[in-house]
């Protein structure tokens, strides 16, 4: 539903909390979105895993080999499976000002949750400078002008070459209509939370939801940081199934007082993590995507191809990932069933 940015603050307070999952989308062998193993997919993590929303058309969907069309074709997907309980983030990754403009106001248009808005890639960084303070700004406030739609930032180095510091992203956060940000800095509060993350929070927590998307730091960051969102990565899709659903029970866990409890439900998905980024390292990070993939195909979801020219998997690349599949306990909990069924 469309609002005003007025009320957008107000909005994330009351919603964006839990966690939230970064969709990687089925392809067909022609690159087209395999629309029907998308919706199978987002209701299984929407009404199985109790995801509470999906950001689209960012990284995990392969966006750099998207055209804009398809975007907006993520975007209506994914707001159609909406609703009270269900967010669609829709990823607003582009480097051209007005192509990004484009896609804020496509989905502002349609009535969609809110847009997750990536700093631009500029040339200043491929000389091995940071931009101002002042032109990144003025690309957060040039878009979130002109659209009433809720804003969540995207901060991430590997995505926009450089990393916003606390203290623009603190200025960014003024803004009426950003709510929330998605701060891609490898869980580093430093020493006694005095890294970059931790002083973000101190800057920006009063305004805005302030989220770390690695998994491996987020029951830490729950318990002891404040941090009551999780936006977003594939990992609660990833290292969860239908009978085995750990970051959900420690998150319920902590919430009940029961620390102790938590922590080992945390420890449990060491092995399955482990067994993930290692098919993930052993096979080159250039197979990110199709890794996550075949892993979701033997979860029972719908894997689907990679965008052109990504690699697919060989059936040796297959044969690695599922023995380690296999071997860290996740197949178990998948009882050798299609969990999407």
């Amino acid at each position: 539903m469309k609002r005003s940015k007025l009320d957008a603050k107000d909005w994330a307070a009351e919603r964006l909390r839990g966690i939230f999952g970064a969709a990687p989308v089925p392809y067909t062998a022609a690159g087209q979105v395999d629309e029907a193993g998308f919706l199978s997919n987002l209701r299984y993590w929407r009404d199985v895993l109790g995801i509470k929303g999906q950001w689209v058309a960012g990284f995990q969907s392969e966006q750099l080999g998207l055209s804009t069309a398809q975007r907006k074709q993520l975007y209506e997907i994914t707001q159609s499976e909406s609703n009270a309980n269900h967010i669609a983030i829709c990823a607003v990754m582009d480097d051209v000002i007005q192509d990004a403009l484009e896609l804020a106001v496509f989905a502002d248009e349609m009535g969609a949750d809110c847009i997750g808005l990536s700093a631009p890639r500029l040339f200043t960084g491929m000389l091995g400078a940071a931009p101002s303070e002042d032109t990144v700004f003025s690309f957060f406030e040039y878009i979130c002008d002109r659209v009433d739609i809720p804003v969540i930032v995207l901060n991430q180095m590997a995505m926009q070459g450089y990393s916003m510091t606390p203290a623009t992203l603190s200025r960014i956060a003024s803004l009426p209509n950003v709510v929330a940000l998605k701060n891609v800095v490898d869980g580093m509060y430093g020493s006694n939370d005095k890294g970059h993350y931790g002083e973000t929070v101190r800057l920006c927590s009063d305004r805005i939801v302030v989220s770390d998307p690695n998994e491996e730091v987020f029951f830490r960051n729950y318990t002891q940081f404040g941090q009551r969102a999780f936006i977003s990565s594939g990992a609660p899709m990833l290292l969860q199934t239908r009978t085995w659903q750990p970051m959900n029970d420690y998150v319920r866990l902590a919430d009940e007082g029961r620390l102790e409890e938590a922590r080992q439900v945390n420890d449990s998905l060491a092995p399955v993590r482990a067994a993930f980024h290692d098919c993930v390292h052993h096979l080159t990070g250039y197979k990110f995507s199709s890794v996550s993939k075949y892993w979701f195909e033997l979860q029972g979801l719908v894997g689907g191809h990679v965008v052109y020219p990504q690699e697919e998997l060989t059936d040796d690349d297959k044969a690695y990932v599922k023995a380690r599949f296999d071997a860290c306990g996740i197949a178990t909990a998948a009882s050798g069933q299609n969990v999407a069924a």
